[in-house]
């Protein structure tokens, strides 16, 4: 009952949400993906996502009579510019109006959320006891970055819920490997590996874990009256080959069919043409008909973002990587105080306690194997990416302080996390804990996804129509996607961006990641990261209003401003739409 109550809260707390914050950057690709999807019948967009998320949250729109009328017939897989339009015409040029698009997306996706709870619920039951998996769901439950993209059309939760699906029934074969196991472990990572491509972690944790098990049994073994070798007791924790393929054959025919069976060459693509790991592949294997091509292409530009990365804020530093401890400091930054306590508790019981056992191990070996990946690699653009790791670490602490000693701590700390975060209702996104200095001070460290993700335009546009923004000049430096789109459809004029025909003059709106250099952050010809402009000068002028937590808007007066705010004469030149470059000036 208590996991139950936890899980339909969460529910009503995201459910408020879907009507407060415009879209983020990337819930248009995703959406125009899902509807395409339907309208297609293959993945065509965003194929470095597998399809399960677009079943989901392309049902009520497709029923709703949204559709995409050029995806119709098209079978050639798209460039990602070519998914950011598509989901902008969703959005903005379908049969129904643009919130009734974005929230009906919105509140499909809360199944995902709702699936990981359940799921973290049947992991502390099996490991331990029904009051372990409950306390774990209201702990879990609590978590700022649950919330914030549990409301939102993307796929991060979804990696999450097929992270403790593949796990939980994983550990169900290694521990009894039965047919009936089998068949269940073979259709639950079927459906996790289409939530999302990491969850082929999970299948490396239980191989490592198979090996563990027989090793220990190997070890332990003990001669006296018995028949059996060593080799017999541990071969005794290894499952049968036979079902272990099994499990690989269902899991494929799962996958396959989420992409409605789809079948064709790599070659018949638009996202790479020139780049040289692309002319590598013989033309042979390209124009090779196999089973789920947008599979491979997608892994392929995964691999591509891999090996280039994407421009990353760290600590007030920008470049193509944050460095190996950005994962974590994400982690202890953008994580309830308490529950950082309870891991750190968690960590303590379990080091001190003399007859370990593997099922600690189980739990961390999953989200270990991403953190470490997520740790060495390039895409580091917010802590979203490493969202399945938490379920294990609030697991982890269930499991260590549901012991009968510690339950009340384990309680007190799950409270104090619950408190922390009702806090910070409904920006759950922008969220810091307070020993980070909250939202406010969370620029300092981290930027992107993980405080601006052009969420808070809506509220933006919502302000400047109201007393006594009202009838005022203004120009808008905010970070998102489709913007002018947006600005039309909030009624904001799309012209008053800040352009080298609109320097910034009467109310500046600027959001977190404009301000941190980011957002107009460009990559030189030598390899290096030029940041945006510095507007460290608007500390000169009155803040009048904050949007959010991550838009600010600010008095210049009504002469327009330079890069160091002084008044400025004629405005020069223009970089591009999406990007715009600060103006040259003559000074008077």
């Amino acid at each position: 009952d208590l996991a139950a109550f936890a899980t339909l809260v969460l529910g009503l707390r995201c459910a408020l949400t879907v009507r407060t914050f415009s879209h983020t950057t990337d819930e248009p690709a995703h959406i125009g993906a899902a509807v395409a999807f339907y309208d297609s019948g293959r993945s065509i967009y965003m194929v470095e996502h597998p399809p399960l998320q677009r079943w989901v949250i392309g049902l009520p729109l497709v029923l709703s009579g949204v559709h995409l009328p050029e995806a119709r017939g098209q079978h050639t897989i798209a460039s990602r510019i070519e998914a950011n339009a598509a989901g902008e015409a969703v959005l903005f040029h379908s049969r129904l109006p643009y919130w009734s698009v974005l929230i009906r997306a919105r509140l499909a996706n809360l199944i995902f959320p709702i699936i990981a709870l359940v799921y973290v619920y049947f992991l502390g039951r099996w490991l331990v006891s029904p009051a372990c998996g409950a306390m774990a769901v209201v702990f879990f439950s609590f978590d700022p970055t649950l919330l914030a993209h549990a409301a939102l059309a993307g796929t991060d939760v979804a990696a999450a819920a097929g992270f403790l699906v593949a796990a939980y029934h994983g550990l169900r074969f290694v521990a009894a490997p039965s047919w009936k196991h089998t068949l269940v472990c073979g259709a639950g990572l079927g459906l996790a590996l289409s939530c999302k491509f990491t969850c082929l972690f999970v299948v490396v944790a239980l191989a490592v874990l198979v090996v563990l098990r027989a090793a220990m049994a190997y070890v332990r073994f003990d001669e006296d009256g018995r028949s059996k070798s060593r080799w017999q007791n541990a071969k005794r924790k290894v499952p049968p080959l036979g079902r272990t393929a099994a499990v690989a054959v269902i899991a494929f025919v799962i996958l396959w069919a989420t992409y409605r069976f789809e079948f064709g060459p790599i070659s018949d693509q638009r996202m790479f043409s020139t780049e040289r790991g692309w002319m590598k592949i013989p033309e042979s294997v390209k124009n090779l008909d196999i089973p789920m091509p947008s599979l491979v292409v997608g892994n392929l530009y995964i691999a591509a973002l891999g090996q280039f990365g994407f421009k990353t804020y760290f600590n007030g530093h920008i470049g193509l990587r944050g460095g190996l401890m950005y994962f974590p400091e994400a982690i202890g930054l953008k994580t309830p105080v308490g529950a950082l306590l309870a891991f750190g508790a968690a960590g303590v019981v379990w080091a001190s306690w003399r007859r370990r056992s593997l099922r600690s191990l189980a739990l961390l070996l999953p989200a270990f194997l991403l953190l470490l990946l997520s740790m060495t690699g390039k895409l580091q653009i917010g802590i979203r990416h490493v969202l399945p790791v938490l379920p294990f670490l609030y697991l982890f602490a269930a499991v260590q302080l549901s012991r009968p000693r510690l339950r009340v701590l384990l309680a007190a700390l799950a409270m104090m996390a619950g408190i922390e975060t009702a806090a910070a209702h409904p920006d759950y996104l922008a969220y810091f804990n307070f020993a980070a200095g909250g939202p406010q001070n969370g620029s300092k460290y981290l930027a992107d996804s993980n405080l601006d993700w052009g969420q808070d335009i809506a509220r933006l546009a919502d302000y400047l129509h109201s007393p006594p923004a009202a009838g005022r000049s203004y120009t808008l430096a905010v970070s998102g996607a489709r913007l002018e789109s947006l600005f039309s459809e909030l009624g904001l004029d799309p012209s008053a961006r800040l352009s080298a025909t609109h320097p910034p003059a009467g109310l500046f709106a600027i959001s977190s990641d404009v301000r941190t250099g980011i957002a107009m952050a460009r990559q030189l010809p030598d390899g290096s990261i030029e940041p945006g402009p510095d507007f460290s000068w608007l500390a000169g002028f009155p803040r009048v209003a904050r949007i959010g937590e991550s838009i600010e808007v600010y008095d210049l007066g009504d002469s327009p401003r330079g890069m160091d705010g002084r008044p400025i004469r004629v405005a020069a030149r223009h970089r591009d739409a999406d990007n715009p470059a600060m103006p040259a000036t003559e000074r008077p």
